[in-house]
């Protein structure tokens, strides 16, 4: 996986520093030298979209009986139309799925049977009475019209609205064919908007990014037949109508009666043009001023019955006047960055936004003062920037035009009335127009290089908010993202890593004080799940207050940075664990202005749901949201066992690409290796096991055998299911035990892979036995890269590849199950209770007794795990790569706390010679 490089800084007075970014977007980040470092705080490795607003459908009516269409009845014949399918199949499309129902219906859903129609007129388009159909490979479907955007929608005939895929015409076929909007590029996206669109496909991206809208909510929105989004809509309306003033401008019309300044020419003809046209809408945007009529709309179509009889009596409804305000506050951002495109509008948030991004680039003077006046030098103070005790200052008077005036400190002017670029060049110093290659005599040409570096790097909307005055307090536990319908995910068709890249990319600046330069791109991906969620569910104030908290936190330390990390990494997955509590958490999490980080109980019980959810262990991960719900829960800080065993200066290995089947495979062998830990957690033969645990398993694994432990030659007469049920039984087992339990685990389940149990050799040799036995996942004839070891007996077990095993293996195996193979024999696993065995309290005394006695303190192992390199992550093509190598700190802490005591308790006795720590960097 790619790490992006890394992003050089500049000091600033205040301790904090910033980077030169690309065109893409801004890099700021604290730079206090606090930002967690790898070499000096190692770094932590960590292993529902809102539905748009869709139609409404009446009841589904079977659709198996003859139905005869309202208007279908033509004189001297009987036409009959009916589905030939009686009910809806999600998932049978070719349309690319979408998070609402009109993606997940294939077109075969909607056929009909039609005797015959009348002939298709210029457009493909048969009408019968007040119904339009169309032909499409297969047969003909019923189709209706967007209003809004006057394209067409597969529908049945019983639909109040249609629900089907997006239908076009094949000009060259003359049929109609499935849309996949998902599919679709920006300019794309705006086109289709309608007639108001036509020509303004070259502004696509910009029109999406100054409207707020994600494209793929535009792309949902297609898919879903929805209305169009309204800002959406607003925006493109504005920015047609500055391209008409700028018409008007390149042909004077002496007879206009319209003002000749193309501000006030814009103000008035956008008033003009969204001006409520229904009573309804007038009374929402009477209350809520500066509300367009499109946003009022949506208010009011969205309003229950309730609401609608207060709107009709005069008064908006307290719940669509908060929506509303949420509304004037995305109005308002949208505002502020149309500013940097349209010549025929000018406001002072624009101002705002382009003075902060000059001085969040460090392009300003850090030790001037800046103040911008309305109408005349003295007057109202718009905006302040900088130091207040700074020795150089300026001023910037906006007149009534629009333009521009710079003044000196000692209210000097500068300049003429200019635009603003040309204006603010005559604050900058010389190192920041070399820097920029602005000579001092570039004048237009010089102002407009630094209007197109703004307009590459503006700062984010949510930090903006945090320079707008007089923005009214809202209750952020109002925010609905349904409404304005700003956000929206796109389906993982092309994986989850190339969604959380985008946010990566859109939240650059919020990642650039998360993680310093240097932590593997890998190692943010939870954090991003965590934005992406914030992004599409929670008010942008949201995103600031986590943004400002870890500015706050990088200033005081590494931990305090991971207090708030694990705050938003940990968001997707109590959403997922405790659906019921995410409302009262959250708001918990962002209660006032300042996000307080979540207590420590919710960070670790989302760590242990992710390792579980990601590993495969279901029923594990299940009885955790039992417990969660129910309020026994008490999770356990997790570690990686590289953190564990090595000096946390291990570089991290490159997440391994395997395929679909064998991550399933890995998945399964964790699942086996984790139950067969709990089944039979006592053993003979590993010390620290033994001394944590007792030695009981000693005895108990020498009559289950019917020979000597030290007899290694004798071959126990028992079944592979009888050994399995018997190690059960006495919770006891040695390698031998240990893999047949996990063999009876694996063929109790459905599998598709072969499942073997094989006789281990040294390391690079298929002849030198040694005296262990494991089990594998797979093809034994294919590659070892995509061989999975399923191995219980060492002390910390952990599903991996053979081809990182400190084993090789013997051939023919000593058993095999093909693939989907179910063997009676291993049914029995299915009864065993869950959950842990319980153990008796442990006599460490008389438990050295028992190692001294066996003989143990010389011949007992001490295998860790049974990989050669620890560190390792398994990644399927562009999917968040996934760690088997976590586990609970008391576990790993509690163990070799036990081996530790051994080798105090043995002294110089203790010489075991068969150690094997497999823990290489």
């Amino acid at each position: 996986m790619p790490v992006r490089p890394p992003v050089t800084s500049t000091p600033r007075p205040d301790g904090s520093t910033t980077g030169t970014r690309p065109v893409d977007g801004p890099d700021i980040r604290p730079g206090d030298g606090a930002t967690p470092r790898p070499d000096v705080d190692p770094p932590r490795i960590d292993v529902d979209p809102p539905s748009g607003t869709g139609r409404p459908l009446t009841p589904e009516i079977d659709a198996g009986a003859p139905v005869i269409e309202p208007g279908a009845i033509v004189p001297g014949s009987q036409v009959t139309i009916t589905d030939t399918q009686p009910r809806p199949t999600a998932g049978q499309g070719t349309v690319t799925p979408a998070p609402s129902s009109a993606a997940g219906h294939s077109l075969h859903d909607y056929l009909i049977k039609v005797p015959r129609l009348p002939a298709a007129d210029a457009n493909g388009l048969r009408t019968l009475g007040a119904r339009h159909y169309v032909d499409v490979v297969g047969g003909v479907v019923a189709v209706s019209r967007n209003p809004d955007t006057g394209l067409y929608y597969a529908r049945r005939l019983r639909e109040a609205s249609a629900t089907g895929p997006l239908m076009m015409r094949d000009a060259q076929h003359k049929r109609w064919v499935e849309q996949q909007p998902y599919d679709w590029d920006e300019p794309t996206l705006i086109r289709h908007l309608g007639e108001q669109a036509q020509g303004l496909e070259s502004f696509a991206r910009t029109i999406l990014a100054v409207s707020g809208v994600d494209a793929n909510a535009v792309r949902r929105m297609y898919a879903n037949n929805e209305r169009i989004i309204p800002l959406l809509q607003d925006t493109v309306a504005r920015w047609r109508l500055d391209r008409e003033i700028a018409d008007l401008s390149d042909r004077p019309d002496a007879h206009s009666k319209e003002p000749a300044d193309p501000l006030a020419l814009f103000a008035e003809r956008y008033r003009i043009a969204t001006q409520a046209r229904s009573a309804q809408a007038q009374v929402i945007q009477t209350r809520l001023a500066g509300l367009p009529d499109i946003v009022a709309q949506e208010l009011a179509a969205i309003a229950t019955p309730a609401e609608l009889q207060q709107i009709q009596s005069g008064t908006v409804p307290a719940r669509l006047e908060t929506l509303g305000q949420w509304a004037l506050q995305d109005i308002r951002l949208s505002r502020a960055y149309e500013g940097l495109y349209l010549n025929s509008v000018s406001s002072a948030d624009t101002a705002r936004l382009m003075l902060h991004t000059l001085d969040s680039h460090y392009v300003l003077d850090f030790a001037a003062w800046i103040d911008i006046h309305d109408g005349r030098y003295g007057g109202k103070v718009l905006i302040s920037l900088g130091s207040p005790d700074a020795m150089i200052r300026h001023t910037l008077v906006k007149t009534a035009a629009g333009t521009y005036q710079a003044f000196d400190g000692e209210g000097k002017p500068l300049n003429h009335a200019e635009d603003f670029y040309n204006a603010i060049m005559y604050t900058l110093g010389d190192d920041v127009r070399h820097e920029l290659s602005i000579p001092d005599d570039a004048g237009d040409v010089g102002a407009d290089k630094l209007s197109k570096w703004v307009r590459e790097r503006p700062i984010p909307r949510y930090r903006l908010l945090d320079v707008l005055p007089e923005l009214p307090a809202i209750d952020l536990a109002t925010f609905d993202p349904t409404v304005m319908r700003l956000r929206a995910a796109a389906p993982d068709v092309d994986g989850e890593l190339v969604r959380l890249r985008a946010i990566a990319d859109q939240y650059s600046e919020l990642m650039a004080v998360a993680f310093h330069p240097d932590v593997p791109e890998s190692q943010t991906y939870h954090f991003l799940r965590g934005v992406k969620l914030l992004h599409e569910h929670f008010a942008d104030q949201c995103v600031l207050s986590v943004y400002k908290a870890l500015i706050d936190a990088n200033v005081k330390s590494y931990d305090d940075n991971q207090l708030v990390v694990n705050s938003i990494e940990a968001l997707p997955e109590l959403q997922q664990l405790l659906p019921e509590r995410f409302r009262q958490l959250s708001a918990e999490l962002f209660s006032t202005e300042d996000m307080v980080s979540l207590p420590e109980h919710e960070r670790l019980l989302a760590a242990n749901a992710r390792n579980l959810r990601e590993t495969g262990r279901h029923e594990d991960y299940a009885a955790l949201q039992l417990a969660a719900r129910e309020g026994r829960a008490a999770p356990d800080k997790l570690s990686e066992l590289y953190d564990e065993f090595t000096d946390n200066r291990v570089k991290v290995r490159k997440p391994t690409l395997v395929s679909a089947q064998v991550m399933d495979n890995l998945r399964m062998a964790q699942r086996a290796v984790h139950r067969a830990k709990e089944l039979i957690p006592l053993s003979g033969n590993q010390l620290a096991s033994i001394m944590d645990k007792g030695g009981a398993g000693i005895a108990k694994i020498k009559g289950l055998r019917g020979f000597s432990l030290l007899d290694s030659a004798a071959a126990a007469p028992l079944s592979i299911a009888e050994a399995a049920k018997g190690a059960i039984a006495i919770k006891a087992g040695n390698c031998s035990e240990n893999s047949k339990v996990v063999f009876s685990i694996l063929a109790s389940e459905p599998r598709v892979s072969a499942i073997h149990i094989v006789q281990a050799t040294r390391l690079g040799s298929q002849s030198a036995t040694q005296d262990h036995q494991f089990v594998l996942i797979g093809d034994l004839n294919g590659k070892r890269s995509e061989l999975v070891v399923a191995d219980s007996w060492p002390e910390f077990p952990v599903a991996h590849l053979a081809d990182n095993g400190i084993f090789d293996f013997k051939l023919p195996p000593i058993i095999s199950l093909k693939p989907d193979e179910i063997d009676a024999d291993y049914a029995f696993i299915r009864n065993v209770p869950p959950g842990p065995a319980q153990l008796p309290e442990v006599d460490e005394a008389a438990t050295v007794q028992q190692i001294k006695r066996n003989h143990l303190d010389r011949t007992g192992y001490a295998v860790f795990v049974s990989v050669l390199e620890v560190g390792s992550t398994y990644m399927t093509h562009e999917e968040v790569p996934v760690s088997f190598e976590k586990y609970a700190d008391p576990v790993t802490e509690r163990r070799l706390s036990a081996l530790e005591r051994l080798r105090s308790a043995l002294g110089p006795n203790y010489q075991a010679r068969r150690v094997v720590i497999s823990l290489a960097g």
